[in-house]
């Protein structure tokens, strides 16, 4: 009879540790999945976001005839250039992608087209 009293605790105590076990996606990851960023536009951007070590920021075009080159420039609050992921052309159609070797505090992404308003496609996990 204790032992039924005791098992709700221990689902409990489970579901709780499953929880805290669950990927953590940063504000700047989550930013960056919002639906508004898959659309067509010229250039966009992500400014003053915290991301994680190991997070990978993908762009690509849903429509790669519109624009020859596209980039991805990855900044810290320095204003250091972290990476950048320029010249992706539209030969290729691979995505540019960019992952955060440490955590940020604050960072900036930025994506563009050199013509055209293209259709995007950003992703970070």
């Amino acid at each position: 009879m204790r032992l039924l009293f005791l098992l709700p605790l221990l689902l409990v105590g489970c579901a709780q540790t499953s929880l805290e076990s669950a990927t953590y996606t940063s504000p700047g990851c989550q930013n960056l999945n919002e639906p508004f960023y898959d659309d067509a536009y010229r250039s966009g951007n992500v400014y003053f976001s915290p991301f994680r070590e190991g997070e990978r920021v993908t762009v690509s075009l849903t429509n790669p005839d519109t624009a020859t080159t596209i980039y991805l420039i990855v900044t810290d609050t320095s204003g250091e250039v972290r990476e950048d992921l320029g010249m992706w052309n539209a030969e290729s159609a691979e995505p540019l992608s960019y992952t955060f070797t440490q955590n940020f505090e604050q960072a900036e992404v930025y994506w563009s087209a050199d013509a055209g308003v293209p259709a995007w496609e950003v992703v970070c996990r």
